[in-house]
C-alpha cells in the first residue's frame, strides 16, 4: 500500500512511530523537534485513521503490518527502530515477525505481546455494540479520558478531537483487529533485536506487572515505567519518553555498528 500518509524530519537513523487506536500521527508532534536532530523520524497515519485510507472493510493486525512494510520498502528503509503505541505496538510486533530484518529495535509504548483475555473481548464487543448504536463521538466521549491518569491533563481535547475524526467503519474493524489477534509472547522469546517495553505506572488497560514478565522474556529486553501515569505517556511524562527513546535508539545503532 502506498498511500499511507506520513512526515518525515531530521536526518539518520530511522525511528518509525505507530500510533494507537483512534490516534494519528499527531500524537507524536512533541517528540519531533528533540529526535530529529539526532534521527530522521517517520510519523504516519496507519490505514483508516488520520489521511491513510483504509485497506477494506475487515482486515486482520498482519494484514495492516504488511501495509506498513510495504510503506517501508517503498521509502527504501531496510533498518530502523519501530516504536508502537498501543495498537501500534500490536502491529509492530506482527512487522517484526515477518521482516525481522527491517528492525534494528522495537518498542512498545503502553502496548503488550498478550492476546485480549475473554473479558477484553467482551468488553470489545460490547464497545463494537455501542458505536453501532450510539456512533463514534459518543464512544470517543467515555474512551478517551479512560487513557489518562491525570485527568485535567491538557491534551485531552487533542486526543478527543482526533479520535472523533476516525470513521465509524474504521474503529469497528480495528475493535474486531485487536479483539482477534494472536498471543505473541512466543516472538518474543525468539526476537534477536532489543525490545524497550514503557508502561505506565497508573495504566489502567496494561499493568506494568504484565510488561515486566514480558521483558523477562525477550532475550535483549527492558522495562521502564512513567510514574503517575496512564496509557498516554507521550503526553503525560513526554520529557522522560523523549529521553528513554533517544538512549534507546542510540544503543541500538552503536551496538549493529560495533
Amino acid at each position: 500500500m502506498n498511500s499511507i500518509y506520513h512526515e518525515e524530519q531530521g536526518k539518520g537513523p530511522v525511528l518509525v512511530f505507530l500510533h494507537g487506536f483512534c490516534e494519528n500521527h499527531e500524537i507524536w508532534d512533541d517528540f519531533i523537534p528533540t529526535l530529529s536532530l539526532h534521527f530522521k523520524v517517520i510519523t504516519l497515519d496507519l490505514p483508516g485513521f488520520g489521511e491513510s485510507p483504509s485497506l477494506k472493510t475487515a482486515f486482520t493486525i498482519k494484514e495492516v503490518s504488511q501495509a506498513v512494510i510495504a510503506f517501508l520498502e517503498l521509502l527504501h528503509i531496510q533498518k530502523s527502530i519501530i516504536i508502537g503505541h498501543s495498537l501500534g505496538g500490536y502491529i509492530a510486533l506482527a512487522l517484526a515477525e515477518e521482516r525481522p530484518d527491517l528492525v534494528e529495535g522495537l518498542c512498545l509504548f503502553n502496548s503488550t505481546a498478550l492476546a485480549d483475555s475473554e473479558e477484553k473481548k467482551l468488553n470489545r464487543n460490547k464497545a463494537m455494540e455501542f458505536v453501532v448504536r450510539n456512533g463514534v463521538e459518543p464512544f470517543v466521549d467515555t474512551f478517551v479520558p479512560g487513557l489518562f491518569a491525570q485527568k485535567d491533563q491538557k491534551n485531552i481535547p487533542k486526543v478527543n478531537r482526533i479520535a472523533s475524526s476516525t470513521s465509524k467503519n474504521s474503529l469497528l474493524a480495528y475493535l474486531k483487529a485487536m479483539s482477534d489477534r494472536p498471543d505473541m509472547t512466543n516472538f518474543l522469546k525468539s526476537f534477536q533485536a532489543p525490545i524497550l517495553f514503557i508502561a505506565g505506572e497508573l495504566d489502567s488497560f496494561i499493568s506494568p506487572s504484565s510488561l515486566e514478565e514480558q521483558a523477562k522474556l525477550s532475550q535483549k529486553g527492558r522495562l521502564a515505567v512513567l510514574s503517575k501515569t496512564g496509557h498516554m505517556g507521550m503526553f503525560e511524562e513526554p520529557d522522560k519518553s523523549i529521553n528513554l527513546l533517544k538512549d534507546f535508539a542510540n544503543t541500538c545503532f552503536q551496538s549493529a555498528t560495533s
